[in-house]
């Protein structure tokens, strides 16, 4: 196992290190003058396992160059299964399958510090989007191949797992009754939301906790569903989070109506975050987007 810090500048220095110490101006191999570097002067920890990676940081405080260095030292060693220990009050924890999902969660979490200020418009604000519109027309011929995903082959899961980085879901609409049942899921969204993985029992709209945000999205699947034509959004809405309570969360999303049978509407969802996406008023804070290019732009 190795251990390294990087610091606010992006340099990335072994922890305890004569450099270390000249960058700080102490002893870095003293107790606690690491911990105290995290949380106070934006460093980041990185420890490198042979089976996984171990990342501690203060998004609070964190440098954009220190994000930036973290991005490649992850995507360098994008298959191994992260564990990110962030510091809000307390230290929390929070494990990812791999480095595109560590990344995606620590550009949620660095948005805990974007909303400085209350918004008097709407919670949620929405256009549409040709990111999402030109992602789907990149996809569509390898998707739409797998008998518009009526199947449960798993080769089909592992595909869209592959397009769209775990964040994908089959629903069946059935508008007579009013209803959005969820048929498939992908291997994980960021862990906004438990329900939104395969890790656990598959839930519907009816476990997302925030009411009006849940009413909206149950009127898209609607919509797409009666009329039968895809639906595009950029989205950016403060939405009530179980872990993160009110979060501003920007991201793409992607609703394509695959077949109809017995009634129902078989739709796909899939979606990516995006600091980049900035609906809002010009009061709240522009946020730190060093993970866009990386995360958002491109799931």
């Amino acid at each position: 196992m190795s251990r390294w810090i990087i610091d606010d500048f992006g340099n990335t220095l072994p922890e305890g290190s004569i450099l270390l110490s000249q960058t700080l101006g102490v002893n870095a191999a003293e107790s606690g003058v690491a911990e105290y570097a995290i949380q106070n002067l934006g460093f980041i920890a990185v420890s490198v396992h042979e089976t996984q990676l171990h990342v501690r940081l203060r998004p609070s405080v964190v440098s954009a160059r220190a994000l930036s260095e973290l991005s490649y030292w992850l995507l360098d060693r994008q298959r191994l299964p992260v564990t990110v220990s962030w510091f809000d009050q307390i230290w929390q924890l929070e494990r990812t399958a791999d480095a595109r999902a560590a990344i995606s969660f620590v550009s949620y979490v660095l948005e805990l510090r974007n909303l400085q200020h209350a918004d008097t418009g709407p919670r949620i604000k929405h256009q549409p989007s040709r990111h999402a519109a030109q992602k789907w027309r990149d996809v569509e011929p390898q998707i739409m191949r797998h008998a518009a995903m009526q199947t449960g082959d798993a080769s089909v899961d592992v595909l869209l797992d592959r397009l769209f980085h775990g964040r994908w879901s089959l629903f069946d609409v059935d508008t007579a009754a009013d209803t959005v049942q969820p048929a498939r899921r992908g291997a994980g969204y960021p862990p906004l939301h438990p329900s939104f993985s395969n890790r656990g029992p598959l839930r519907g709209l009816e476990s997302v906790a925030d009411e009006q945000y849940r009413i909206w999205l149950h009127s898209c699947y609607l919509d797409v569903a009666i009329n039968g034509r895809p639906r595009f959004d950029d989205i950016d809405a403060i939405i009530t989070w179980p872990r993160f309570g009110d979060m501003r969360t920007r991201y793409w999303r992607l609703l394509i109506p695959l077949s109809r049978s017995t009634g129902l509407c078989r739709i796909l969802s899939a979606s990516g975050n995006d600091s980049g996406i900035d609906l809002r008023p010009q009061h709240i804070e522009e946020p730190c987007n060093v993970l866009r290019s990386i995360v958002g732009g491109h799931p």
